[in-house]
């Protein structure tokens, strides 16, 4: 037998070595992207329910005052010339401020006092209106 053959491997080889590490790094590649796609995901999921729960607190408003608030922040402050009793809020647990969505942007809103219905949506990411980051939720 060759001496080259009798000798004990102690030690791995360069190329077994490469080879882990890229297997390494492509694992850590898709868990990052897995990570980042739920992060994308469970945001999107606290919009939509911020947007139905900014909608409930407006038919609550509505059904105290009669009409829809005229922006979000009279959910939450006293609109000028009303009174406290026909208000009966706040209608929001949250301090006085812009309603903002997960990504800081301010809320937007429609309402439409002749079909009883409002409108409510986030810009998503980006900031940028009509475009399909954020579903609306269904029942306008």
């Amino acid at each position: 037998m060759p001496k080259s053959r009798r000798r004990n491997r102690k030690g791995f080889t360069l190329t077994e070595v490469l080879l882990v590490m890229a297997i390494l790094v492509m694992i850590g590649g898709l868990a990052t992207v897995a990570i980042f796609q739920a992060q994308n995901n469970a945001t999107r999921n606290a919009t939509i329910s911020e947007i139905n729960a900014l909608k409930q607190a407006c038919t609550r408003f509505r059904l105290q005052t009669n009409h829809f608030p005229n922006k979000l922040d009279d959910l939450v402050i006293l609109p000028a010339g009303m009174t406290q009793a026909k208000w009966g809020g706040p209608h929001l647990d949250r301090r006085p401020g812009p309603i903002l969505d997960p990504w800081g942007n301010p809320y937007r809103y429609e309402r439409n006092e002749q079909t009883f219905q409002v409108n409510i949506w986030s810009t998503g990411p980006d900031g940028v209106p009509s475009d399909d980051d954020v579903p609306t939720p269904s029942g306008k």
